[in-house]
C-alpha cells in the first residue's frame, strides 16, 4: 500500500459509510459528527503517512504500513470505530502499528491507548476504578501478578527518569482486581 493509497481510501465513500455505521453501533456512544470522524481518519492517515516516510529516510522497508494490504488496514479502522473510539492517534484512545505475523508478513494490530482503555473501563457496569501509572526508574515497583494490586511508589524525584514500565489496576464492583504491566520494551 503506498501513500497514495491512504488518500484513496480518505476518498472511498462507501468505507466513510461503514465507518459512520461503526460508529453508530458502537457500544461508547460518542456523538462524533461526521466531520470529526473524516478530521480524525485524515490524522491517522498522516501519521501512517509519516511512519512510513520515517521507515523510508532510515532505510527500513520491513514492517512498513505501505507493506500491509488496504484490506487489513480498513478492518483495523472499523475495529476502532466500532468501539467508538477515535480514529485520531493525537488523542490516545487507539493505535494502529505493524508486526510480523506468524509466517513473517506485515499485519495491522490495533492497540488501545490509555485514554481509550478509561472510556471503554468506564462504560462497564462491573468496574468500580481503574487507574493507570508509570514506572520510572529508580520508583519503587514490586509485581504480586494480575489479581493482585502491585507495591507502587513514585516520588517527584524521579519524575526526569526515564519510564521503565506502566501498569493498570481495574477494580471491579465485587473487590476482585485486575492487573496489568507491561516493560518499555
Amino acid at each position: 500500500m503506498s501513500n497514495s493509497n491512504f488518500i484513496q481510501l480518505l476518498q472511498d465513500k462507501s468505507f466513510k459509510e461503514d465507518i459512520f455505521a461503526a460508529y453508530d453501533k458502537a457500544p461508547i456512544e460518542r456523538n462524533f459528527q461526521k466531520y470529526t470522524v473524516i478530521e480524525d481518519l485524515r490524522d491517522l492517515f498522516m501519521y501512517m503517512c509519516q511512519q512510513c516516510n520515517d521507515m523510508r529516510s532510515q532505510g527500513r522497508q520491513h514492517l512498513s504500513f505501505t507493506e500491509v494490504p488496504p484490506s487489513q488496514i480498513k478492518n483495523r479502522i472499523l475495529e476502532i470505530a466500532g468501539t467508538g473510539l477515535s480514529l485520531s492517534p493525537r488523542k490516545q484512545e487507539a493505535y494502529l502499528s505493524t508486526e510480523a505475523s506468524h509466517d513473517g508478513n506485515p499485519t495491522v494490530e490495533l492497540t488501545f491507548g490509555v485514554q481509550g482503555m478509561s472510556l471503554m473501563f468506564g462504560r462497564s457496569n462491573a468496574i468500580q476504578a481503574v487507574s493507570f501509572n508509570l514506572v520510572h526508574e529508580g520508583d519503587v515497583f514490586e509485581w504480586h501478578g494480575e489479581t493482585a494490586i502491585p507495591r507502587y511508589s513514585h516520588s517527584y524525584l524521579t519524575d526526569g527518569n526515564p519510564i521503565v514500565a506502566a501498569f493498570s489496576v481495574i477494580n471491579l464492583k465485587d473487590g476482585n482486581v485486575l492487573c496489568s504491566y507491561i516493560t518499555r520494551q
